[in-house]
């Protein structure tokens, strides 16, 4: 894996290896490409926004962005025959599109094809990002939802799939789809249950309060009228929940042991938002254990959104400073959690 700063604001995750070997391809024998790439399955660049390079708890996107493998995996399970024969005849006799009705048989059978291949790249679109949402919440839990959060707000909410914005679905969609999951899985009684003294107590009001204007955003469907408006992105999404459910048994079997469970953070989070309170990385935990690096980035996230001083004074006032340093102390605890991980497993190998 190589890690590069973009000028663009987007996380990206691109697979080269497969890239070299089809230029290699044309250069070299295919038992010498087999030698060059022998042990290497995938080589990722991962792309990170070069203003956001320091800003670690944004780098949660990157579970969305390897979640784009697992969705092009997903998606080619799908019975195309099936998909194809099912959007057609969601399409019917075109009746729905303006002047098709008019049209001699053989134009009408190009604007029949040209529609077909529009929908289906469409409902595509809309499954590889959803899906990688859904894999993003998996692998980093409620950090995902902030960052997805925070990444919609350079952007219109409710902007419809177009070719020029690669046919990204509406913001204010694939934010329903992380809320969906905050309360399906009650991660939102774990932040109503957190308990302690200031700023715990801050922390977990703020908290509440952000998840209530966020459930605001999302119970507005000014995403639905939009799509329901448009003949081809209203079939293009008319099966997105249906199939959304039936991945995420895929996603899960795939993810394993590196889902971060929702027991993980409930047993966490408190302990770790009180180190962040004292100005003391989030590494560890009162009984002395080692936290899960994600609980880490959970922890800076509550703390961050409820904007209080970092150590915390009662007396102190938060400054834009403060929000640097939770990324200072994030950052700090994810090197040492996973330092102390791997001298772990080494020790326990040279014991």
């Amino acid at each position: 894996m190589l890690l590069r700063v973009q000028w663009s604001f987007n996380y990206t995750v691109i697979d080269i290896s497969d890239i070299y070997r089809t230029i290699l391809r044309n250069l070299l024998a295919a038992s010498t490409i087999d030698t060059i790439f022998s042990g290497i399955a995938d080589f990722c660049v991962v792309g990170i926004p070069t203003i956001e390079y320091s800003n670690v708890l944004l780098h949660a996107a990157l579970g969305h962005e390897a979640g784009h493998r697992l969705a092009t995996d997903y998606l080619k399970t799908e019975d195309q025959k099936n998909l194809v024969a099912t959007t057609k005849a969601a399409m019917g006799d075109l009746g729905w599109y303006p002047g098709a009705s008019q049209l001699p048989p053989l134009f009408r059978f190009n604007v029949s094809q040209r529609l077909l291949d529009g929908i289906l790249r469409t409902r595509k679109r809309a499954l590889e990002e959803l899906i990688s949402d859904l894999v993003g919440w998996k692998t980093f839990g409620i950090s995902a939802l902030f960052t997805l959060h925070n990444i919609s707000l350079v952007s219109v909410l409710d902007a419809p799939p177009a070719e020029e914005t690669r046919l990204y679905p509406p913001w204010r969609l694939r934010l329903r789809g992380m809320m969906l999951k905050l309360y399906t899985e009650e991660i939102i009684e774990d932040l109503n249950s957190l308990r302690g003294s200031s700023p715990i107590d801050m922390i977990r009001d703020a908290a509440v309060r952000y998840v209530r204007e966020l459930n605001d955003v999302v119970t507005d469907t000014s995403d639905w009228n939009v799509l329901n408006a448009d003949g081809v992105l209203s079939r293009a999404y008319a099966d997105l929940g249906e199939a959304l459910v039936g991945s995420e048994a895929f996603i899960s079997e795939k993810l394993g042991m590196t889902i971060y469970g929702r027991e993980t953070f409930r047993r966490q989070i408190a302990d770790l938002l009180e180190r962040l309170a004292l100005g003391f990385p989030p590494d560890e935990l009162r009984d002395s254990t080692i936290p899960d690096f994600r609980s880490a980035m959970a922890a800076g996230w509550l703390y961050k959104n409820a904007r209080v001083s970092v150590p915390y004074s009662p007396t102190s006032e938060w400054e834009i400073r403060h929000d640097e340093t939770i990324n200072r102390l994030v950052l700090k605890a994810i090197e040492s959690i996973e330092l102390t991980k791997s001298f772990e497993a080494w020790r326990s190998g040279n014991m």
